[in-house]
C-alpha cells in the first residue's frame, strides 16, 4: 500500500536556490505538519499546451492538509498558508518563461505564471491546478485573486462552495487527469478555465 501524500508538498526545479523558500517554510513549519520540500532536475524542453506544463515551482496541498492537520491548528495556520500562497506570488513576480515553439502554438499573451502554480485536491479527490495570475509584486488584481483563491480552497474543503460552484469543480474540463482553474475578473470568483479557447465556466452544452 502506497503512503499518503504528504499534507503540503513543495517541488522546485534544482536551479532553485534552496534559501529562496526558507520564509515560506518557517512561516507554515508546525507540529505535526507534514510538509514535504524537495528539488527535482530541470527538465529540457516540454511539448504540450503552455498551462498544462510542470512550472519550475509547484505547491501541492493534499486532503489530509484539511481533514487532519488544519482541524487541529485552526484558522492561523491557515491564514499563514495564505500569506505564504502570496509571498512566493511576489517572490517569483519577476520570473519569465520563453516559450518556444511553432507560429500560432506558443501564445505571447500569458496572464499566468508558467514558473509557479499551486495544486490541490478535493473533498471527493479531483485534482486541480490553479493558474498563477501574472503581475508586479503587490499588484492588486493578482492579490484580489489570490485572496479569493485561498478562500475558494477553504469553502471547498468546508463544504460552504454554492451549488454553481460545486458544479464547477465536479463537471469542469479535465485534462490528463487535472482540471484549471482561475480567478474570473468578469465575476470575481475562481472558475474552471479552458486551455485551448481560455474561457471561462463549464463547457458548452453542460450547463
Amino acid at each position: 500500500m502506497s503512503s499518503p501524500p504528504p499534507q503540503i508538498g513543495l517541488i522546485y526545479t534544482d536551479d532553485i536556490p534552496l534559501a529562496v523558500f526558507d520564509d515560506f517554510v518557517q512561516g507554515i513549519s508546525a507540529p505535526g505538519l507534514d510538509l514535504v520540500v524537495e528539488s527535482r532536475p530541470r527538465s529540457g524542453p516540454f511539448a504540450g499546451l503552455e498551462w498544462l506544463i510542470p512550472t519550475g515551482v509547484m505547491l501541492f496541498i493534499s486532503q489530509g492538509y484539511f481533514n487532519g492537520f488544519l482541524g487541529e491548528m485552526g484558522k492561523d495556520h491557515y491564514a499563514a498558508l495564505k500569506a505564504g500562497l502570496k509571498a512566493l506570488r511576489d517572490r517569483f513576480a519577476s520570473v519569465k518563461v520563453t516559450l518556444i515553439g511553432t507560429p500560432g502554438k506558443a501564445s505571447p499573451d500569458q496572464p499566468y505564471s508558467l514558473f509557479y502554480s499551486i495544486y490541490f485536491e478535493d473533498p471527493a479527490g479531483r485534482k486541480f491546478k490553479f493558474l498563477i495570475p501574472n503581475g508586479e509584486a503587490g499588484d492588486p488584481e493578482a492579490e484580489k485573486a489570490m485572496d479569493a483563491f485561498g478562500d475558494f480552497l477553504a469553502a471547498a474543503h468546508s463544504g460552504e462552495l454554492d451549488t454553481d460552484q460545486k458544479t464547477m469543480l465536479a463537471e469542469g474540463p479535465v485534462f490528463g487527469g487535472t482540471a484549471l482553474l482561475a480567478f474570473n475578473p468578469q465575476s470575481g470568483r475562481i472558475e474552471p478555465i479552458h486551455p485551448v479557447t481560455r474561457i471561462f465556466g463549464l463547457p458548452s452544452g453542460t450547463d
